[in-house]
């Protein structure tokens, strides 16, 4: 048996049922979903109509899917949406690697110049060096829809290498001596190729691969069960990370679960050593290629029954966690502060002073370098042009919050004097 289907006009997925009939009268049906890919090489253009919404708590209101190959070498990443008349409907864009994991997540709703969160026409994402592969993109719509219209539509592209950015002082080779303790400056400029503004802030990393310990941006590392969901540790993930554990010490079995940017990857500890009485779960998340998803990670404690009427027992927990990334580099600052250094230090805002940047627009980030450490020592790292994460999307459904995105990565490197 074959069945033969047209490929949607209109990339997207499209979900077709295929009827089975036997001689005896008994019918099954198969599913087939067509997915015509975004073409990258012809201008990489895509386009939805919105049509409405449900009254779904949380839920999504419309979803619209569309997968693209990204080759390799591209420097940078380049997703635009514009909707065709009304900003009221408010549209996130969230972009998937081919590992699964979240790469960014943004929004139509971005800051105006007078620095408040407006919602507009326009959606844009940038990731540097996306990894070779298919990618997807999903346009989410928010409940509720404006209801202004009984339709609207959308269009956009996926594009390589628009983004535009130069450094000026910025040293790149051993060769460049710099005084222990001297500050030295540079300049960063970011012209803005796309269709909304950005925000973008500085992320000065190591080219070394360390083992660190996030730090809660919200809850605790110790606390009673049965857990409290304010009481339950969340942490922000910077650019850079290959992998992420959390474990729980328990005085009761439990099993702990942790839950990526966005509602994405869920990962639990082992189920049957929880219900065999183990009082340790660890729960992990790595990739070999790539990184991790960027943004906030939750955690959580489950008890594991059976329970009397009673309920869950009282008892306990402690969480850690750990992840793979690059390490910070203490002796770089900018201008921006680093929106992503409340991975690891509590006392950081999370935010800084970003710069905004309209559409075909410039800014210029201050970079100061004061070398620190053993004179003679060579210092090589990068210099990671990011988003903010955690910024809100829609209007309470998912995804809640933006992952934050590597926007461009500028290398550094000398020699200490």
């Amino acid at each position: 048996m074959r069945a033969t289907f047209t490929l949607p006009a209109v990339s997207g997925g499209t979900d077709y049922a295929v009827t089975i009939a036997s001689s005896d009268g008994h019918q099954t049906a198969v599913s087939a979903v067509l997915d015509t890919l975004i073409d990258t090489q012809h201008g990489g253009a895509y386009r939805g109509q919105i049509n409405g919404g449900n009254a779904r708590g949380v839920s999504p209101g419309q979803t619209f899917s569309y997968g693209f190959n990204v080759p390799r070498g591209e420097r940078d990443l380049d997703v635009s949406l514009k909707l065709a008349t009304d900003p009221a409907d408010i549209v996130d864009l969230v972009l998937l690697d081919p590992n699964g994991e979240l790469a960014d997540v943004g929004s139509n709703i971005t800051f105006n110049a007078a620095g408040d969160l407006v919602s507009g026409l326009t959606a844009q994402l940038f990731d540097a060096h996306p990894i070779a592969g298919r990618w997807r993109l999903v346009v989410v719509v928010q409940n509720p829809v404006s209801g202004r219209e009984i339709s609207q539509a959308f269009s956009g592209a996926v594009k390589f290498n628009g983004l535009q950015t130069s450094a000026s002082g910025l040293p790149r080779s051993a060769s460049r001596v710099l005084k222990a303790g001297r500050a030295v400056t540079a300049t960063v400029v970011v012209h803005n190729t796309g269709v909304q503004s950005i925000v973008v802030g500085t992320d000065p990393r190591l080219n070394r691969i360390q083992t660190l310990q996030p730090v809660p941006i919200q809850g605790s590392t110790s606390f009673d069960l049965p857990g409290d969901p304010n009481d339950e540790p969340v942490y922000i993930i910077p650019p850079d990370t290959s992998k992420l554990t959390i474990a729980a010490a328990s005085d009761v079995p439990a099993q702990v679960e942790m839950q990526g940017s966005s509602a994405g990857f869920d990962v639990f500890g082992d189920l049957q050593s929880a219900k065999a009485g183990d009082t340790v779960s660890v729960a992990t998340v790595q990739e070999q290629t790539g990184e991790i998803s960027k943004g906030i990670w939750f955690s959580s404690i489950d008890e594991i029954g059976p329970y009397t009427d009673a309920g869950a027992p009282s008892g306990h927990t402690t969480i850690s966690a750990s992840m793979r990334t690059a390490a910070f580099d203490p002796a770089v600052t900018s201008s921006t502060d680093d929106p992503f250094r409340i991975a690891v230090d509590p006392t950081s805002d999370g935010f800084g002073t970003p710069e905004l940047i309209p559409p075909g627009g410039t800014a210029a980030i201050r970079v100061t370098i004061t070398p620190r450490g053993r004179t003679g020592s060579v210092v090589s790292g990068h210099l990671n042009i990011v988003t903010p994460p955690a910024l809100p999307t829609g209007n309470g459904g998912l995804p809640f919050e933006t992952t934050g995105a590597t926007v461009a990565t500028l290398p550094y490197e000398y020699t200490i004097g």
